[in-house]
């Protein structure tokens, strides 16, 4: 799996301010779901 990272171009120009909040709570919010979608599956049987 590819991680989120962030790209900066020192060439003179504007460096935007960036983070990674939302991509690593939705990262974590995919890992909860798949979890319990597991264990749905697996109690279903």
């Amino acid at each position: 799996m590819e991680e989120p990272t962030i790209s900066k171009r020192f060439d003179g120009s504007e460096i935007p301010t960036a983070n990674l909040d939302f991509e690593n709570r939705l990262f974590d919010l995919l890992s909860d779901l798949s979890g319990l979608l597991y264990e749905y599956k697996t109690i279903e049987k």
